[in-house]
């Protein structure tokens, strides 16, 4: 029945975030970053300190997404969605580009300006542009946990492109996370519930009329 296929949903998509938290795993491969530093390597303590960030990123943003979803729902248009980054981007030139000046001017930050590479900061800023509409789109018509599963294509698609442009070479482990995390996304995406439909309302008594009357023909008159 559908209180059955409802808790198979809930299996499947509890089973695709395991799937995806190994997946990553395979192909960040923690247990080698435990071991000794080499030269030019970081030391345990910094790498937990950055695990740790990464972690609060985390959450902060799994609270944001969940928040967005229960406050817009899923009546956002996409020229709505860019008008809610639009409004938050500014707030935060405002905000952040002011305490970055403030400490730029007292000297607590030290910046070359004619050091920064503007053109990559430009793509990087045009990529996240990109990268933040199409994610609130997806949160309006998606729920956060297929958006969450979705960004993490991105792990394996780095590592694609760190072979292809860089160069680097991948173990057995990183090529089984891959191939782990893209079954992950496949999973959570199969068998998802229909849209509902709108609600087309009373039908109309007038409409109705014509087509009985039309129906009768002249001779029951």
């Amino acid at each position: 029945g559908l209180e059955d296929r409802s808790r198979r949903l809930q299996r499947r998509r509890a089973l695709s975030v395991v799937l995806s938290v190994v997946g990553v795993l395979l192909i960040a491969e923690p247990w080698h970053a435990a071991s000794a530093p080499g030269p030019g390597e970081s030391a345990l303590g910094e790498r937990l300190t950055g695990a740790l960030l990464s972690l609060f990123a985390s959450v902060g943003t799994a609270v944001y997404q969940v928040y967005f979803k229960l406050t817009f729902g899923s009546r956002l248009r996409p020229d709505e969605v860019g008008l809610f980054l639009a409004n938050m981007g500014a707030i935060c030139c405002f905000m952040l580009g002011g305490a970055l000046a403030v400490l730029l001017a007292t000297g607590l930050c030290p910046l070359r300006l004619s050091l920064v590479p503007w053109g990559h900061v430009g793509a990087t800023a045009a990529s996240s542009t990109v990268f933040n509409f199409l994610m609130k789109f997806g949160l309006s018509v998606d729920s956060p946990l297929a958006m969450s599963l979705a960004t993490q294509i991105g792990i394996p698609l780095n590592l694609l492109l760190d072979v292809a442009v860089a160069h680097e070479r991948i173990d057995l482990a990183q090529a089984l996370g891959t191939i782990v995390m893209l079954f992950s996304f496949t999973l959570q995406q199969q068998h998802r519930p229909a849209p509902a439909l709108p609600d087309a309302g009373p039908p109309d008594r007038g409409l109705q009329e014509q087509l009985l009357s039309r129906q009768s023909g002249p001779d029951d008159h």
